[in-house]
């Protein structure tokens, strides 16, 4: 056999060569390579496209411009007015507040009755089997004391669909309409073709006026919204759409600015009167 001398020798008497070959990294994989902070550092300057960059000047002036936003905007209100505030009512939140009064009941049991006996609190089962009405008043249901058997029913009996024909007798040839050549195709085997209709939109049609532009000749009222800035639009109102139901769960709040000069008031204290002893009203006929 022949043993090449180019490449790699087997015999250990014959060094091999050294041999180089060419790199198939892309420029975009070997500008990722890190070689040190030095290198990393000068590629910014590398990939710059050079002296092209258009500096402006520094001595230029303040400039201003009109804005191009509207001149009013009546924004609605975030929340609806309250129905309380509207209807002026009076919120009662006392059942909200306080309790009610705690009640007793009198019982209707006679006196000599076994059920207030006092041994009863020491001695509670000698008053067991008292007041039992009977082994003959209970009628209890057999149902639910004997066990059961179980029990099983038989469904009725399923149609065979292939014992009987599917078809009625006035089905022959020719009795099926035939599908029109013609609009949509039914069968997935023909293609329906596109379909064109002819427009029924106005060649010219009407022009709407611009919003941006001002109208001199406007009929300007003076009810409502006022265009123009020297006139004030008045405020609107209108009435709640609030129910007696929504009244009821609202709660009237008072804080210390709503009451007025009352609320820097002292709560007020009042002594209860001198009232004349029994002796003094028989003396002078009181």
């Amino acid at each position: 056999f022949d043993v090449p001398s180019v490449g790699r020798q087997r015999e250990s008497q014959k060094p091999s060569a050294q041999s180089w070959g060419f790199g198939s990294c892309s420029r975009d994989r070997q500008q990722n390579v890190f070689i040190s902070p030095t290198h990393e550092k000068g590629k910014p300057s590398k990939a710059s496209p050079g002296p092209i960059y258009d500096v402006r000047s520094k001595d230029t002036g303040v400039k201003f411009g009109f804005g191009s936003a509207p001149q009013r905007l009546h924004k609605k209100a975030l929340y609806p007015d309250s129905s309380v505030d509207l209807t002026e009512a009076t919120v009662d939140t006392q059942r909200v507040k306080f309790r009610n009064t705690a009640g007793y009941l009198f019982g209707t049991d006679q006196k000599d009755n076994m059920r207030n006996a006092v041994i009863l609190k020491s001695h509670p089962q000698a008053n067991l089997g008292v007041f039992s009405p009977g082994p003959v008043a209970y009628t209890p249901d057999a149902k639910t004391i004997h066990d059961r058997s179980p029990e099983y029913s038989i469904r009725k009996k399923t149609k065979i669909l292939a014992s009987s024909s599917q078809t009625p007798g006035n089905v022959g040839p020719g009795s099926y309409p035939a599908m029109a050549s013609i609009g949509m195709q039914p069968l997935s085997q023909r293609s329906t073709m596109p379909s064109f209709a002819v427009g029924k939109g106005a060649r010219i049609p009407e022009s709407t006026p611009d919003e941006e532009i001002i109208n001199p000749n406007a009929n300007i009222s003076s009810l409502g919204k006022q265009p123009k800035s020297k006139n004030r639009t008045m405020p609107q109102y209108g009435f709640g759409t609030g129910t007696w139901e929504h009244t009821k769960k609202t709660a009237l709040v008072q804080l210390g600015g709503d009451r007025g000069p009352s609320a820097m008031f002292e709560k007020p204290r009042l002594h209860h009167p001198s009232i004349p002893s029994e002796m003094e009203r028989r003396k002078y006929d009181l």
